[in-house]
């Protein structure tokens, strides 16, 4: 069985925003009209994101890995429901475990949440990602248990990955529920979302883009928030040649 452990600190609760899905589907060239008829929650999630949290549970299949998934939630109260948007998959570089454990060490929870302060502050954790190498995909009862403690919302998200297997489970909500494929879609479009008064030619400026006047989510020099933390984590600290990280050498 496998388990997973994580220390939380409290903060303000972290509250969906008011968005239109279909006007997030129009900017984002997203098939809306399909999309709008899955009831339920969705899940969006930049595609260089998923590449990078699969690639990194890849690396090293001898235990389990993990991380948290950034990004933001909605909700869209024209169809009373929610969608989440992934822009990044921040791995757990400093955690502990073995092939059946995963624990966040403090420095893991250091490196995290130092990222996010510095490099993503107007996004937020809004679910985790650990792997079960050649164990299949499943919530266990430990990862059930946390997903209830810490990550409770409708909108929360956990991912199973087993790289062994090449397969992927993705879990919402403090019950765990499954969502299937049609409830999480990839893209390669960088993120839009638009607040839930704008009509669908509304434009938002890029001044309001970095104020927060408008719902949007930056990106970083023009690339999406992902490729750049895959870029500068794995080759700047030299993870892949094992020798740790340095958040000074960031800057």
């Amino acid at each position: 069985m496998s388990t997973s452990s994580v220390e939380w600190q409290d903060t303000e609760e972290l509250k969906p925003r008011a968005a239109s899905l279909a006007d997030f589907c129009s900017q984002n060239k997203l098939p809306g009209k399909q999309i709008q008829q899955t009831p339920g929650t969705l899940a969006f999630i930049e595609k260089k994101a998923i590449e990078s949290l699969h690639d990194f549970l890849a690396h090293d299949m001898s235990r389990e890995h993990g991380g948290v998934l950034v990004g933001e939630p909605f909700f869209d109260a024209a169809q009373n429901r929610h969608f989440v948007v992934i822009r990044t998959a921040i791995p757990a570089l400093e955690s502990e475990g073995s092939s059946v454990h995963l624990q966040f060490t403090p420095e893991t929870w250091e490196f995290i949440s130092g990222l996010i302060e510095e490099d993503f502050p107007e996004l937020a954790i809004i679910g985790w990602y650990h792997s079960h190498p050649g164990l299949g995909v499943f919530m266990s009862g430990t990862d059930r248990a946390t997903q209830k403690a810490f990550y409770n919302h409708p909108w929360n998200l956990a991912v199973v990955v087993d790289p062994i297997a090449h397969k992927t489970g993705w879990f919402c909500g403090a019950d765990c529920e499954v969502l299937d494929q049609l409830h999480v879609i990839s893209y390669t479009e960088p993120v839009t979302t638009v607040p839930a008064v704008a009509s669908p030619t509304q434009e938002i400026s890029s001044v309001e883009m970095n104020t927060g006047k408008g719902i949007a989510l930056k990106t970083c020099n023009g690339c999406c928030l992902s490729d750049c933390w895959r870029r500068r984590s794995w080759w700047e600290y030299g993870f892949w040649a094992g020798i740790g990280f340095d958040r000074e050498q960031r800057r």
